[in-house]
């Protein structure tokens, strides 16, 4: 059986191409935005979601004016953490829609198990700062076409229904996870997550004909 293959969307790294930018590794610069990423990451884990530069600078230990400098508003500091943050997600493509939902029901688990995320998720749901709530959709949403991308290249293969509408199973598959996370607040079984997939395989195979 052929190892599987993940990719990582490049839309994730790109989607605030305000603050995609080529930096030599290590450095002054590199250690100030790291630090500045990790502190907004630690807000979001504690569920504090009105902070402002300030509150970042102190917790980061960065000169405010530097932050202020380089980070202006709290959209930009939202962006530069959820940059580092969305890097770590892969959509598999293992050549089998079976193996590709499974694969990528346990990514998804891992990452709605994180804490980050699930202060993302409350943040969007609760913040009265639209600039904000669209930093965060500009890096959820292009995930959200990776893993539709699942789901058109198994049409192609004709492993499943033809007229099945790939956002309409990209929501079946991430409901779950949200509501189990984010509002019963539970960590998700390895159980779950196969019981999950495996409903998500079955729908995808027979959906109902479009009206």
């Amino acid at each position: 059986m052929p190892e599987p293959r993940s990719t990582v969307p490049t839309a994730v790294t790109t989607a605030t191409g305000d603050h995609q930018v080529h930096r030599r590794p290590g450095g002054r610069s590199e250690r100030v935005r790291a630090a500045v990423a990790d502190a907004v990451l630690e807000l979001f884990r504690e569920r504090q979601f009105s902070f402002g530069v300030t509150e970042v600078a102190d917790r980061a230990g960065v000169h405010r004016a530097t932050v202020y400098r380089r980070w202006p508003t709290r959209g930009d500091l939202i962006a530069e953490a959820l940059s580092s943050f969305f890097r770590g997600i892969s959509i598999p493509d293992t050549g089998s829609w079976p193996r590709d939902v499974h694969a990528l029901a346990s990514a998804l688990a891992r990452f709605f198990n994180d804490p980050v995320e699930i202060g993302v998720i409350t943040s969007l749901i609760t913040d009265a700062d639209p600039l904000a709530a669209e930093v965060i959709r500009r890096h959820w949403d292009p995930i959200v076409e990776c893993m539709k991308d699942v789901v058109e290249r198994a049409k192609t293969r004709g492993e499943i229904a033809a007229h099945i509408e790939s956002g309409r199973i990209i929501e079946m598959l991430i409901g779950p996870f949200v509501v189990h996370t984010v509002v019963v607040r539970r960590s998700i079984s390895r159980r779950h997550v196969t019981e999950i997939a495996e409903l998500v395989v079955r729908a995808a195979l027979h959906p109902p004909e479009p009206s």
